[in-house]
């Protein structure tokens, strides 16, 4: 996870659904100016300072419509605040609705089920000697204390089905718990307990400022990606949870130089760009961890000397390894090459 804090922001950084309560405490350190602020879209000349465009003014404003962001917004209205999320694609989910949608989980009924007994002391072990000196301990031990009930038990009243497990590197038993229809069902789940409770997401909107006064932020500035029309938004308290940035090539190997003598594939979400990250550190917050970059490492084997015998009937169509059928839908995240 990526934390970017300043003196009165946070942003959480990271398509992976964790703690919401935790992700939610952390990201609304902000200043608080006004009261009985409303989720709404104002009217033409009730911020004079911006001229044209659309105007949302709320207690809660929230840029990325991913797990994180989702997450958060759930959150700040079951405390009873007003929250208006900002996503920048026309669709909905970030790279958290394209994944496999697992999430470590100790002491789960699934693990009970497949008698796998597991504690927070044995999975807090098995996270530092995975995560090395650069582990935050006190992050790790809250995730996993309450992984069970305000991530397992929590999404489970939001529609989320849990359905298996399976290994996961750096964990002695098996933790990584898949929701129903991967990251599709988590999402879904989430998107729709958020919209349930009064939430108000505005997809193509793409936010390219803080608004800060006297040091505090106050809001947001963007524009719509379609129509090119400003935004500007007023609220008591700002999340950004916008991803990693695993498919900004360029940012990869400036901080992780490291890896500039491979070859880079890029393959994370569309919108894991690293737009928040720029975000913060315009507004003077500071960014940690930024050299830890996931990588999967893959073989290239040797074609065979000659191609089996298709089985496929005539006029029928091969796809995806299966034998026959119609074309299959694909949507593909993996962008230009390095090198």
């Amino acid at each position: 996870m990526n934390v970017a804090a300043g003196a009165n922001i946070a942003a959480v950084c990271d398509s992976a659904l964790a703690s919401r309560r935790t992700r939610t405490q952390t990201a609304t350190t902000v200043c608080q100016s006004g009261a009985g602020f409303k989720t709404a879209r104002l009217q033409t000349g009730e911020f004079s300072s911006v001229a044209g465009g659309e105007k949302y003014e709320t207690d809660v404003a929230i840029v990325g419509a991913g797990g994180a962001g989702m997450a958060a917004g759930i959150e700040a209205l079951d405390a009873g605040a007003r929250a208006v999320v900002f996503e920048q694609d026309s669709q909905l989910g970030g790279a958290a609705i394209i994944s496999g949608g697992g999430c470590l989980i100790v002491g789960s009924p699934l693990q009970a089920e497949n008698g796998i007994h597991d504690t927070p002391d044995l999975a807090f072990k098995d996270w530092i000697e995975w995560g090395g000196p650069s582990t935050d301990v006190i992050w790790a031990r809250y995730y996993i204390e309450h992984s069970l009930h305000d991530l397992y038990h929590w999404a489970e009243g939001l529609g989320v089905k849990w359905v298996d497990m399976k290994v996961q590197e750096g964990n002695s038993v098996q933790r990584w718990t898949r929701p129903e229809r991967n990251g599709l069902g988590l999402m879904t789940g989430l998107i729709a307990g958020f919209r349930k409770r009064g939430g108000e997401i505005v997809p193509e909107t793409e936010i390219t400022g803080l608004s800060l006064e006297s040091g505090c932020v106050t809001g947001l500035q963007g524009r719509n990606t379609r129509t090119g029309e400003s935004v500007a938004v007023r609220s008591k308290a700002v999340i950004v949870a916008t991803g990693g940035f695993n498919s900004n090539l360029e940012m990869v190997l400036r901080y992780n130089p490291a890896l500039s003598n491979d070859k880079v594939l890029e393959g994370s979400g569309r919108g894991s760009t690293g737009t928040g990250h720029e975000l913060i550190r315009r507004a003077g917050g500071y960014l940690t961890h930024m050299d830890l970059v996931l990588r999967v490492c893959h073989a290239r084997l040797p074609r065979p000397r000659a191609a089996p015998r298709s089985r496929v009937p005539p006029g029928a169509r091969q796809h995806m390894g299966q034998s026959a059928g119609p074309p299959v839908p694909q949507r593909v995240d993996v962008g230009r090459q390095l090198r």
